[in-house]
């Protein structure tokens, strides 16, 4: 059995682009693990502080929090970008974390993006906030799943209602 090749960010746009137009409509509402994050963010992060999700798909989370803090996104789809929620989302992955500066952010978040690139970007989203939570599945069920360990605290687990998948929120 041979060594298996390396996903690169053309090989994931590509897969957006089919799971956009054959799997899933654009998301139009959150699922309850997206729900949490939101209620945790709410809860704990003070308002008026500047937020980036990374991964942000068209922005839903986003859109819940943008009436009390500074919301930024990324994401690599442009169907998800040509659909999004709030203005402020930047079309990329995460080589455009890079033209931050340091602690440019208070505070960041993934919602099951990390588990989806195969290198470990955390560092990079570490350098430009000051604090970060990563809601993560550490279940890895296909080919399109990466284990990564998640450093800090384990403020919650969540399980999806829409395919059962465990998730877990670190607070770093």
């Amino acid at each position: 059995m041979g060594k298996r090749k390396p996903k690169t960010v053309k090989t994931y746009v590509m897969g957006w682009k089919e799971f956009y137009k054959n799997s899933f409509p654009i998301r139009e509402k959150q699922g309850n693990v997206q729900t949490r994050a939101v209620k945790w963010i709410q809860k704990n992060i003070v308002p008026g502080s500047k937020i980036l999700e990374f991964g942000c798909n068209t922005g839903i989370n986003l859109a819940c929090l943008k009436d009390n803090y500074d919301v930024t996104g990324i994401d690599i789809s442009i169907m998800a970008y040509n659909n999004r929620a709030v203005d402020n989302i930047i079309l990329g992955d995460e080589s455009k974390l890079m033209e931050f500066g340091a602690n440019h952010f208070d505070f960041a978040f993934t919602v099951s993006t990390l588990c989806h690139i195969e290198k470990d970007v955390q560092w990079l989203i570490r350098q430009i906030s000051a604090h970060q939570l990563f809601v993560e599945t550490e279940t890895v069920h296909d080919s399109n799943y990466f284990r990564h360990k998640y450093n800090g605290k384990r403020v919650f687990t969540v399980k999806s209602k829409g395919n059962g998948v465990v998730y877990r929120g670190y607070f770093v």
